[in-house]
């Protein structure tokens, strides 16, 4: 551990380049071990790594598995635990899935695509490996493309034509395959205009059920394909997602969480697999916690289920009986943890983990107590040398409701002193504010600001009427929320209240720029990837059109007015505040032209503006980006708040 001489304030470099992170665990059969991806950024040559590593449950030295300078990752046990399929990277940008035995020896390659497998799942008995890959129909053969022919008309005649990440899709759609492991002969199951990910095998090995997904990941149901005819059977409806599910035991039923809503709300219920019948397990949206998207869902024997969720900015653990439907609190802590991963005869749950003092790391949780290990230490050296913000609740009302903010303090925090503040709107917009380990929090901290970071209205975890508070009304209460919120901070002694400033990216980035349209109490803000109109999004953005539906509550033509009376632009002529606007210029989910309405309308009104572009990044680029962006990016944002904060 550095002593104390030897701590200063966390610097993008120091972020980008210093900070490993852990992901992707597989537990093993016998639960004695877990199998994860290291990854990171190198900082000689800005290239990202990720390699697979080994660790017992009760202790002992972590054990790197691969050294290859391509990347790895979707580690799996074979059922067995003597092998672990995984995924290996090509310079041409493909894809290995190999099988490396755990009596030493180096990697087999069983197959090889152009696009990489992902979501490896071993039948039970051993012998197949199912996995997703996205298929092209129009080159069935996985030729390269002729670097020096004219790239193909695109005609489209679909509206899900494209998607953030992946660019223009095309007819291509992640399909299922399965490969015998001992042959490398394969089979690809599915061939129609659905994507399929997360294949899980029924326990007797006869079915594969997978996530049917359309390519605006709107709709989810379940698809059930037997192996031997390749015939597949539908679960669920099209007034309803399927948000997670899971075999039971003894492969007779399907757990699974419904939403009406595309991402709030929902209801457990059980499927008989041989009729279809569903029994609904608890009522819809009578569970106020928010599952998560990171395997929030687990049940490996007897009628017990493992929920992972969120609840009032907290991170935990429930039981669900399958049978009475009962839910029971397992462990609620103010860190972030996602996953369930677990193996039957095991009490412990394998999660991702980061808190106000820690990131990047692997935990183990007992569920008979909610007690907690640490698996890994990537990340004790970086936190003792750049020492964390503390974070505590800073809470108000607002039009009868409780609004909740969490407070970010700098390390060595004075109370006798007055500090700038920034409010930090999260994206979304159901998503909330918790007690992991947020870089941008922990960057304006190490700053010397404060951060308050509100959850108003639209944000999870603090029950679905809450959730569902935006729908129809972005721009209204919960900006309105975010106002009380500062208000209530500002009325903190060791807060300056002619020095704020506000910053958000995504649904962030709406409400960044609708309130310097509304308000000029900021001295400065920061605006990454907006939304600045929200009619022209509705055609443009991957998601628009579908989630428009749902978070505008109407068709647009029904609602033309209050969508131009709610977009940022429709103010940007009383806008005063100088503003940093940055922004990937391939992200299709709130797309370039957004961000480019919002700086010439600041030009034209004559403020301070700069607007910084990101070329090929997708919307996600300031979390998983080039490590040379994202040091950019951060480096960026702090130096527009202190040349207009101090």
């Amino acid at each position: 551990m550095a002593a104390a001489a030897d701590t200063y304030p966390v610097t993008p470099d120091a972020l980008v380049y210093d900070v490993r992170t852990a992901s992707q665990p597989a537990l093993s059969p016998d639960g004695a071990r877990v199998a994860y991806v290291v990854s990171g950024n190198d900082r000689a040559t800005g290239k990202a790594f990720s390699q697979l590593w080994l660790v017992g449950l009760d202790g002992g030295e972590p054990r790197q598995l691969t050294f290859a300078e391509v990347s790895h990752g979707a580690p799996a046990w074979s059922p067995d635990g003597t092998q672990l399929a995984f995924v290996a990277g090509r310079e041409d940008g493909g894809g290995r899935l190999c099988i490396l035995s755990m009596d030493g020896g180096d990697p087999r390659e069983v197959t090889a695509h152009r696009a990489s497998p992902h979501d490896l799942a071993w039948s039970p008995d051993g012998q197949t490996i199912a996995y997703i890959v996205n298929v092209d129909p129009a080159n069935p053969d996985e030729a390269a493309a002729d670097p020096e022919a004219l790239a193909p008309v695109r005609v489209v005649t679909r509206a899900d034509y494209k998607l953030d990440g992946r660019g223009y899709l095309g007819d291509t759609h992640d399909q299922l395959w399965v490969v015998d492991v001992a042959s490398g002969t394969r089979r690809q199951l599915t061939a129609d205009a659905m994507d399929r990910s997360d294949p899980e095998w029924s326990p007797d090995g006869k079915t594969l059920g997978v996530s049917r997904v359309d390519r605006t990941r709107y709709r989810l149901s379940v698809g059930l394909i037997d192996l031997v005819s390749g015939a597949e059977r539908v679960i669920g409806t099209p007034a309803e997602r399927i948000h997670a599910w899971q075999w039971s035991p003894d492969g007779a039923s399907l757990l699974i969480q419904t939403t009406e809503h595309y991402s709030v709300g929902g209801q457990f219920s059980l499927v008989d697999v041989a009729s279809g019948t569903r029994r609904a397990l608890t009522p819809m949206d009578a569970w106020d916690p928010y599952l998560d998207y990171g395997g929030g869902l687990s049940w490996v024997e007897g009628t017990t289920a493992i929920l992972s969720g969120f609840s009032r900015s907290a991170c935990g653990l429930w039981t669900l009986d399958t049978t009475s439907g009962e839910i029971a609190q397992v462990c609620l802590d103010e860190t972030y943890e996602t996953g369930t991963e677990m193996v039957a005869g095991s009490s412990l749950v394998v999660r991702t983990w980061s808190g106000p003092d820690g990131l990047g790391e692997l935990v183990a949780r007992d569920i008979r107590d909610g007690s907690l290990r640490r698996l890994t230490h990537l990340n004790d050296a970086f936190v003792a040398a750049h020492p964390a913000g503390a974070i505590e609740r800073v809470s108000t009302t607002n039009e009868g409701l409780a609004i909740e903010s969490l407070l970010t303090k700098p390390a060595g925090f004075d109370p006798a002193r007055r500090y700038p503040l920034i409010v930090f709107v999260h994206g979304g917009p159901h998503m909330c504010q918790t007690f992991g380990y947020v870089e941008m929090n922990q960057l304006f901290a190490g700053a010397g600001y404060l951060v308050l970071s509100p959850n108003p209205r639209g944000s999870i975890s603090y029950g679905t009427d809450f959730a569902k508070g935006c729908i129809g009304d972005w721009g209204g209460g919960d900006w309105r929320d975010i106002v009380a919120a500062l208000d209530a901070a500002l009325a903190l002694p060791y807060v300056d209240a002619e020095r704020t400033a506000i910053y958000g990216y995504s649904y962030g980035g709406y409400m960044s720029s609708w309130a310097i349209g509304q308000t000029g109490r900021f001295r400065a803000a920061v605006i990454g990837a907006p939304i600045t109109d929200l009619i022209s999004r509705y055609g443009t953005a991957d998601i628009g059109y579908p989630i428009g539906n749902d978070e505008y509550d109407g068709e647009v033509p029904e609602i033309f007015d209050r969508l131009v009376e709610r977009s940022p632009m429709t103010h940007v002529h009383k806008t005063s505040t100088p503003t940093l606007i940055l922004h990937p210029e391939e992200d299709h989910r709130c797309p370039i032209g957004q961000g480019e309405q919002l700086f010439i309308g600041l030009l034209k009104v004559g403020v301070p503006v700069e607007f910084v572009r990101y070329p090929g990044q997708s919307h996600l680029m300031p979390w998983g980006g080039p490590a040379r962006y994202r040091e950019d990016f951060y480096t960026r944002v702090l130096g527009w708040m202190a040349q207009y904060l101090g």
